[in-house]
């Protein structure tokens, strides 16, 4: 067996910044890749100048590989393009060649320029920008610390600054990939290039790769050159082992560990999610405002004493712990908690959010493995039967060896008066699964998060920020927003003040004190007009399809997506026969590209949930037939996020309870225990309607002991049928009477 054992080291969280085992078997892996690829003659450097460098007898390709959970910018690169320059003056003073490569899981984020004029990495190879990016790059890359460094840095600009030839010759030694596949998507790059291979097909595809990526962590630890250097020699001599020797290696304590490090960053790549995405060249309003989007920037003052809390919750002592985040749709609770993963995720932990459809292969996953772990879910009060309570019991009571951290996020009620906000029923509930769960989430007080900034000036500081920000990705100039307009309490939410600063920009009314709510979702309609605009239809079909999107998309909002399979399908259901044929297809496809969700639906709502419920509303105002019509499209959980949609708008606007009752009456079948089960999760107003039916309709009953009762149902049942109460006093603490 010639396969060489991984250092330890390597799994020493005092290695260097991102300090994760993910960040580097992601290394490790790209590695192999690289490995593969190498003509006769040139070998593979492990940790030389840069991560990786391939030499050859023409040249160095010094690549650095970074696993990043979120969007850079050239500020966040500037140490990466002081190395690639200091190697590259260096280099060319010796008369050599060279070659540059920045690979990343990273996504490229919007630049801000107020002091540079230039977006570097968008102009980076744009010779009519190359002086602005230069001159932006003389402004960034200077340093002040330690004095050593900054005279390095001072004197390789000085010799760049020399003759125009030598900065351009440096930009095009240099090649940025961002949104590179992550591990999984690497190794299964390297499996379908070993399919391909005589040698290397005749060993397990699975085993074979793990001893790659020993091979590589082996050769990035060694202090001696000679050891760091693989070619294609070593290839053969790995592809040389036998089936035997591999899964010998693979039963010894270091392949052990290896490969449980490899199998545990696996399972929760495909189980947790950054949050973040990717912003197109030309976004909407909405997505311009969805936290996943990131356009403004954490607000790291604002948001302090949360992320103390959070410091805190996840370095105390005890193996399991549990934290409730609440707060009105808007404040900033996803936001927050995106910039919290990130951070823990450079700091040898897995952290994002479990995916809006996972499912637990088993109850215990996630408590299984070495490595510490955050995960988030957000909605949490809509995922009780799925995912909280059977993970809650297996955290309380399981033997998985892991350290976790649950960090749920869930909306409070819109009326503090009536309840305070950490009264929440379903949290409640959950605390009587068993003694074991209730001294877990006892442990943590659920918290309210509350105003990103309080007072006008802050406010106004906020908001003259975000402008500028949204300015810089649109492209537009805009003087600040004018004070009268922050003195509303809705202004304690975030997003209230990036709506304000938005409609400021894109060129909102004088009368800026109308509802940020509607004035966004006009600016979002004007969006898809002038893109319908853009498909060069006749008028008649433009109007056609201007006068579906509403519906269509209010109707997919409710529904909280739609797959590539039922997409159509949808469309056609809202529309009837208003569009022939090839329009549902032109609509599909506009629809596809402005909102289809990579790896998700087809085409998914619009968000923020703010300015997807708006769209609801208004839609609802207009035709009301278009709730059932989405009710009968969805499948359970489809049909649970039209009741859940609507229970939020109706605790905002007290008229929305029509809509309610309308579902409660017409569709009783349907929706009787789906609206019990929202009941439960949302209370008020769901809960006060349903009770009002159950008092006409002895259908709507719970019909089994899986189903819980609402609070506000239980006087009417103790009244009407008191056979029901020995369902009412169930042991099961979801199925009782809060």
């Amino acid at each position: 067996m010639t396969t060489r054992k991984p250092s330890q080291g390597l799994l020493d969280p005092r290695r260097a910044v991102p300090a994760s085992i993910r960040g580097h078997l992601y290394q490790a892996a790209v590695g192999v890749r690289r490995w593969l690829a190498l003509e006769e003659g040139e070998v593979l450097l492990c940790e030389g100048d840069e991560d990786l460098d391939r030499r050859s007898s023409t040249g160095v390709t010094r690549e650095q590989v970074k696993d990043l959970r979120q969007r850079v910018s050239i500020r966040d690169l500037c140490e990466t393009v002081r190395s690639f320059v200091l190697a590259h003056v260096m280099q060319h003073r010796r008369g050599g060649m060279g070659h540059f490569v920045f690979t990343s899981t990273a996504r490229k984020a919007q630049q801000r320029t107020s002091d540079v004029g230039v977006d570097v990495l968008d102009a980076w190879a744009d010779l009519k920008q190359r002086d602005q990016v230069v001159s932006a790059l003389r402004t960034l890359l200077p340093v002040l610390k330690p004095k050593k460094r900054s005279e390095e840095i001072a004197n390789a600009l000085s010799w760049l600054d020399c003759e125009p030839e030598r900065w351009a010759g440096f930009l095009g030694s240099v090649q940025w990939r961002f949104g590179e596949p992550d591990l999984a998507g690497v190794r299964t790059e390297i499996g379908e290039w070993l399919r391909s291979d005589a040698a290397a097909k005749k060993l397990p595809r699975d085993l074979l790769i793990d001893s790659l990526m020993a091979e590589v962590l082996w050769a990035s630890s060694r202090s001696d050159v000679d050891e760091r250097i693989l070619d294609r020699r070593a290839l053969f001599s790995v592809f040389a082992t036998t089936s035997a020797e591999l899964e010998a290696w693979a039963a010894s304590s270091e392949g052990e560990v290896l490969r449980a490090a490899i199998k545990e960053s696996l399972v929760l790549e495909g189980l947790l999610d950054d949050g973040v995405g990717t912003l197109e060249a030309n976004p909407s309003p909405g997505k311009l405002l969805t936290a996943a989007f990131e356009v403004i920037p954490f607000d790291e003052d604002g948001r302090s004493k949360e992320i103390g809390l959070l410091q805190r919750f996840c370095d105390a002592n005890e193996r399991r712990g549990v934290l409730l985040l609440t707060g009105d749709g808007g404040v900033g609770k996803t936001r927050l908690m995106i910039e919290w993963c990130r951070r823990l995720s450079g700091e040898r932990w897995h952290a994002g959010f479990l995916r809006r459809h996972a499912r637990l292969p088993e109850p215990d996953i996630l408590l299984k493995g070495t490595t510490p772990r955050l995960v988030v879910v957000d909605y949490a009060e809509t995922r009780l039967d799925d995912v909280i309570k059977p993970l809650l019991e297996v955290m309380a009571t399981g033997s998985g060896t892991a350290r976790l951290r649950l960090v749920l996020l869930a909306r409070r009620s819109a009326d503090p008066a009536a309840r305070l906000p950490h009264e929440v029923d379903w949290w409640e509930a959950l605390k009587q699964t068993s003694d074991e769960v209730e001294k877990l989430l006892d442990r943590w007080k659920p918290r309210v998060i509350g105003a990103l900034v309080a007072g006008f000036e802050a406010r106004a500081n906020a908001v003259n920020a975000a402008q500028d920000r949204f300015a810089h990705v649109l492209g537009h100039k805009v003087d600040s927003l004018t004070a009268s307009t922050l003195d509303d309490d809705r202004f304690d939410r975030a997003l209230y003040l990036y709506m304000a600063a938005l409609d400021a920009v894109l060129g909102g009314d004088e009368d800026a004190r109308g509802d940020p709510l509607a004035r966004t979702l006009r600016h979002e309609r004007r969006f898809w007009q002038r893109e319908i605009e853009r498909l060069g239809l006749d008028a008649y079909a433009r109007e056609v399809l201007k006068e579906a999107v509403d519906p269509v998309m209010a109707t997919v909002t409710l529904l909280g997506g739609v797959s590539a399979h039922t997409s159509e399908a949808t469309i056609g259901a809202v529309v009837g026969g208003d569009l022939d044929p090839a329009d549902r297809r032109r609509l599909l496809r506009l629809l596809q590209r402005l909102f289809g969700e990579p790896g998700g639906h087809a085409i998914g709502p619009l968000t923020p949930d703010l300015l997807g419920e708006q769209l609801v509303t208004e839609q609802l105002d207009h035709d009301a037939s278009l709730l059932v019509a989405a009710l009968d499209l969805g499948d359970e959980n489809a049909q649970a996020n039209v009741l859940v949609t609507v229970t939020r708008i109706a605790q905002r606007l007290p008229s929305a309870r029509i809509w309610l009752s309308r579902l409660l009456n017409e569709r009783q079948e349907t929706v009787a225990s789906l609206a019990r089960k929202v009941a439960v999760t949302t209370d008020d107003p769901t809960d006060r309607e349903l009770a009002q039916q159950i008092s006409r309709h002895k259908n709507l009953l719970p019909s089994s002991k899986a189903v819980p009762i609402p609070k506000a149902a239980e006087l009417t049942i103790l009244i009407s049928w008191s056979a029901l109460l020995d369902n009412h006093r169930s042991p099961d603490p979801l199925q009782r009477t809060f």
